[in-house]
């Protein structure tokens, strides 16, 4: 493909992927000429949090479910029969006004819940889950920089999936049901607004509230090799994600570098952004 080919989008993701290259390179020559590749790949302890088994099955059982029992409540009350299954083409039992605001709510809701289990084992003090606002500058130079580096292998990773996937005849979804809806151009521009946010924002902050906050920060201390805690809480990232199952390789790997990032900056604000900064 020629770059006056090009549409805007992928010109963009171009220039990202040569920026991210060039940031690759320059991170691995800087550690090489200073000797620093053990410190770098050293992992320090991580502070415990006192979490227990019940706080981490209940998360999951509510990340997971929250959805459909809001769903099931809007059936109860409107006496509809509600599905799931969604299609912006129509052809639905459900709307995707519906659809979108009832998952906001299962994002808010779970958003709170982690909040109030993760306050009350700390105390209220959040320093410990790396969730403030000191540095926050040099945590978004930080975040951009990751993004930048991690970029080519996850997207490498993405392309060679669809690529496996394609020869050996194994069905994907071309695009996310959110980018179907902002791509059809379909209801109110409120809608619109509400996937964006429910996409973009609250998607990322719930995901490394559970997945990095909770389930990596759990396993960490209860497993003796942080390795092995950030591989499974990665790879449980990364199979979340099936109903778009080409991003899972890519997923899976990108959940290691943010359980990476995470322990060594011992900020969860970190890993945030850089999510934010993937998703949008």
């Amino acid at each position: 493909m020629q770059l006056n080919d090009m549409n805007t989008a992928e010109r963009v993701e171009a220039a990202i992927l040569m920026v991210g290259i060039l940031t690759l390179f320059a991170g691995a020559f800087r550690i090489s000429i200073t000797r620093q590749w053990k410190a770098a790949m050293d992992l320090p302890p991580v502070k415990r949090l006192s979490l227990q088994p019940t706080d981490i099955g209940i998360v999951i059982c509510l990340f997971v479910l929250m959805g459909q029992f809001l769903f099931s409540v809007y059936a109860s009350m409107t006496g509809s029969q509600v599905s799931t299954s969604q299609s912006i083409d129509g052809g639905t039992e459900i709307s995707e006004s519906v659809t979108a605001v009832l998952g906001l709510a299962a994002q808010v809701m779970n958003i709170a819940l982690v909040l109030v289990i993760v306050g009350v084992r700390l105390g209220r003090d959040f320093s410990a889950w790396g969730l403030t606002l000191e540095r926050f500058g040099s945590r978004v130079l930080q975040a951009v920089l990751i993004y930048l580096a991690s970029w080519p292998v996850c997207a490498g990773l993405f392309h060679l999936t669809k690529i496996i996937m394609e020869l050996s005849g194994i069905p994907y979804v071309k695009e996310h049901s959110a980018i179907l809806l902002l791509e059809s151009g379909q209801g109110p521009t409120w809608l619109a607004a509400v996937t964006i946010v429910s996409a973009v924002i609250l998607a990322p902050i719930l995901e490394e509230f559970v997945f990095r906050g909770l389930i990596f920060r759990f396993l960490s201390e209860t497993w003796p090799s942080t390795w092995a805690a950030m591989a499974a809480s990665a790879t449980l990232f990364g199979l979340i994600h099936f109903s778009v199952p080409q991003t899972i390789p890519s997923l899976v790997m990108f959940g290691m570098v943010l359980a990476f990032t995470y322990v060594k900056s011992r900020s969860l604000k970190t890993v945030i952004l850089i999510f934010l900064g993937a998703k949008s």
